[in-house]
């Protein structure tokens, strides 16, 4: 079942900006400046809200060919943060939850890119959590590229938006507690073109 996610995750999303080129280009999710924030139900009344804080990804940007991009991008269930360190780092590590101890990873690839507009795309990839594996497409803006003045790197902007439903990655701790199960998710990402040096994923 198709979901328009996370994530980044991400992820993470570029990808169908209009530039003159010839071959794919590589670029790097700057953990430093990628944000993944998300709202669940938590009452009738209420939301809970967090974020996750380590993000890490590469993207292959086909500048004459935008639909043969593609983004692989890697969350870690750790850094998962809702502004109470006992519940981040104990109940949502465990089974039922992320169950983190058996699954260390959370993850997108994109499958497909189709462009929709001017500056909206939609990415549709797998996105695996808690052992389960769910398609999910990502609407996404792309909000610019230029220069860095801190780096001189070229840097690229990237916004999106997607809805999860907690219960298609088995998180069956939140059943008995009502909360969810659809989870919104916003990403803000910046993602600097590394070529080469790229390197190793997590490097």
């Amino acid at each position: 079942m198709a979901r328009r996610f996370l994530v980044g995750c991400s992820l993470v999303f570029v990808t169908y900006f209009c530039l003159p080129a010839s071959a794919a280009d590589l670029y790097r999710i700057d953990p430093a400046h990628a944000w993944i924030s998300f709202s669940i139900k938590h009452t009738p009344w209420a939301h809970y809200l967090g974020m996750f804080h380590s993000i890490n990804g590469i993207i292959s940007f086909d500048h004459s060919d935008v639909t043969a991009s593609t983004i692989e991008a890697h969350i870690l269930p750790q850094s998962i943060d809702t502004s109470n360190t006992e519940r981040d780092q104990g109940e949502l590590q465990s089974a039922g939850f992320l169950d983190s101890a058996k699954h260390p990873d959370i993850t997108f690839k994109s499958t497909q890119i189709k462009k929709i507009g001017d500056s909206e795309a939609i990415i549709t990839g797998d996105f695996s959590m808690n052992g389960f594996t769910v398609p999910v497409s990502i609407d996404t803006t792309f909000n610019g590229e230029k220069l860095s003045p801190w780096n001189g790197q070229m840097t690229a902007g990237f916004s999106a938006t997607e809805t999860l439903d907690t219960n298609d990655f088995g998180m069956t701790g939140l059943v008995p507690l009502k909360i969810g199960p659809k989870v919104d998710f916003r990403l803000e990402i910046e993602a600097a073109k590394c070529g080469l040096s790229c390197g190793d994923l997590f490097s």
